[in-house]
């Protein structure tokens, strides 16, 4: 699992590289969150999770990128496989990229209204988990995002994404353990809002996808459309300490239902609703 993953991350490091070494602006963050009612697909228990978080976004002359990995660890009611009561361990790799259209034809956003510009985006999803069920996930799409911009007094921002989306996958209780699934669609939002509650700057941030049906899995089962969001609430207390946007601490909520698109039934295969506590470092 973590050659596998190491190499994965290895290749989206350097499909970075070049954006970045001319960036026009740059933002890394050490993560933490913590929540207990986590829930996985074959298992009945709930679940608590240690989940640290290693985020870099920069925007280019043409776009931005985001590289962004989970590093999680289960409790003993997700054990590894054949680890006694030890949790498992998981990892979760994301990279999109976006090319903006009023960036390359005009040199600069479009900026029409809230529109603040439409972009081109591509990405991958990439899963490694040392439990029985084994998931091994690798996801491609791609499509149009509009990027829009929220007026507050502090402004926000707001995308809007349709992709096609491809998934390959991984699982040991099927008959056909390495799963191809059919292509679908994939709706995506995502956000961050600033504002302020007194002398307290907060952000309210996020994302939600939803994948549509996309075949049958490894039983032969017809999958379901899957459905994950993640929202926090953070406020900047370094700016309580004279060093705004270095340090946040907030609430979040993570809601993922038919994970990897298994049906979600009343006994192994429940939806995930989790209240999560977050912190995050931004050093540079």
């Amino acid at each position: 699992m973590k050659r596998t993953i190491l190499g994965m991350a290895a290749a989206a490091l350097l499909a970075t590289s070049a954006p970045v070494l001319s960036a026009e602006w740059t933002d890394f963050s050490l993560g933490y969150r913590y929540g207990q009612d986590f829930r996985e697909p074959a298992n009945k228990n709930d679940i608590q999770k240690n989940i640290l978080n290693l985020t870099s976004v920069n925007g280019y002359k043409h776009g931005s990128n985001l590289i962004s990995l989970d590093v999680l660890k289960s409790d003993h009611n997700d054990p590894a496989n054949g680890a006694g009561s030890n949790g498992a361990q998981e990892l979760f790799l994301v990279y999109n990229h976006q090319f903006g259209y009023g960036k390359i034809v005009n040199g600069a956003p479009l900026n029409y209204g809230i529109l603040k510009d439409v972009s081109m985006m591509a990405g991958t999803d990439l899963n490694a988990k040392n439990t029985a069920f084994a998931p091994n996930k690798e996801a491609l799409y791609a499509g149009p995002t509009f990027n829009l911009s929220i007026p507050t007094p502090t402004p926000g921002w707001f995308d809007i994404s349709l992709r096609g989306y491809k998934e390959w996958n991984h699982n040991s209780f099927g008959t056909d353990k390495n799963v191809v699934f059919d292509p679908t669609y994939m709706l995506a939002v995502a956000w961050g809002i600033p504002f302020n509650v007194g002398p307290v700057p907060f952000s309210f941030k996020g994302f939600a996808n939803y994948v549509g049906e996309k075949g049958k899995d490894a039983k032969g089962i017809d999958t379901k459309a899957e459905t994950l969001m993640r929202t926090y609430l953070m406020a900047d207390i370094g700016a309580l300490m004279g060093k705004a946007k270095f340090a946040y601490l907030g609430v979040g909520f993570e809601y993922w239902k038919n994970k990897f698109g298994n049906p979600t039934n009343s006994d192994t295969n429940k939806t995930t609703e989790c209240p999560v506590i977050a912190f995050e470092l931004h050093p540079f």
